[in-house]
């Protein structure tokens, strides 16, 4: 029904625009001002009737939250310490930045070989261990 309706408009108007753009009964040229409008009227007699969209009862609006304050946690203060100690292979020395009572860093050995390690404090040690599972322990002076 609605397809219907559309195209009979547009029929309408593409006559009007050849009336106002045409040619008269001798052939002439019509100037747009000199043409006559043309009315078009859509037949009743084959209209349906279209059923009601029934409209949902509106929601009641949810009740509103209560105030929450948000309070603001302390971040962990962040702290780098050089770190040192001897392993199995010698001396191990780097640098570990804590946040908290965790960290990551980077030591190296007396061989020149650099490990990443990730750090847990527990009271005054480094409990450290590198990429490749080895555990370090560092002593931190307070």
């Amino acid at each position: 029904m609605k397809y219907r309706n559309m195209i009979t408009a547009l029929c309408g108007m593409a006559i009007v625009l050849f009336a106002a753009c045409g040619s008269n009964e001798d052939g002439k040229t019509v100037e747009p001002s000199m043409a006559q409008p043309v009315v078009v009227e859509t037949p009743q007699a084959d209209t349906v009737a279209e059923e009601a969209i029934p409209v949902a009862a509106p929601q009641p609006a949810p009740a509103p939250k209560p105030a929450v304050k948000k309070t603001a946690k302390a971040k962990p203060k962040t702290e780098t310490h050089f770190v040192s100690s001897f392993d199995a292979k010698g001396d191990v020395w780097g640098h570990v930045t804590m946040t908290g009572d965790h960290g990551t860093g980077v030591i190296h050995d007396s061989e020149e070989n650099t490990f990443t390690v990730t750090c847990t404090r527990h009271g005054n040690e480094l409990f450290a261990v590198d990429q490749n599972s080895r555990r370090y322990v560092f002593k931190l002076s307070e």
